[in-house]
């Protein structure tokens, strides 16, 4: 997938935890990168990569809701779209591991990346609508 190699660096404003980005329209319209899908954001200070998920896509406009927090972050960043969403994996093997918020284990066991991963991503529930 080409979004996954695109670096973005246009970053028009960073304001609380929202970060927009300036993208090409056509990129947009390829369909590529789409709603709630990942994006990397990378500093070029040399800080570990923040997480972030797409939130508002406008005509040549995308914000992000950055995780952990934009403390640290400028407009000089990069950002990679993964074009994908938030994904965790499943199987046998994460009975009983501890993880963080974004899915990586805290603990020392075994790797999860050979692991199948489902998309957890999805529409919230009312639950004034629930039985």
């Amino acid at each position: 997938m080409s979004s996954d190699v695109q670096r973005f660096s246009r970053i028009l404003e960073i304001v609380g935890d929202i970060v927009s980005v300036y993208v090409h329209p056509s990129i947009l319209s390829e369909g590529e990168i789409g709603y709630g899908d990942l994006a990397v954001i990378e500093p070029a200070s040399g800080h570990d990569p923040y997480l972030a998920q797409i939130v508002v896509m406008e005509s040549d406009r995308i914000s992000l809701q950055v995780f952990s927090g934009t403390k640290g972050l400028s407009t000089d960043c990069a950002i990679r779209f993964l074009g994908r969403p938030v994904q965790a994996a499943f199987s046998d093997h994460i009975l009983g591991r501890v993880f963080t918020g974004t899915g990586r284990a805290l603990d020392r066991g075994p790797s999860l990346e050979d692991e199948p991963k489902v998309d957890i991503d999805g529409p919230t529930v009312n639950p004034a609508r629930r039985l």
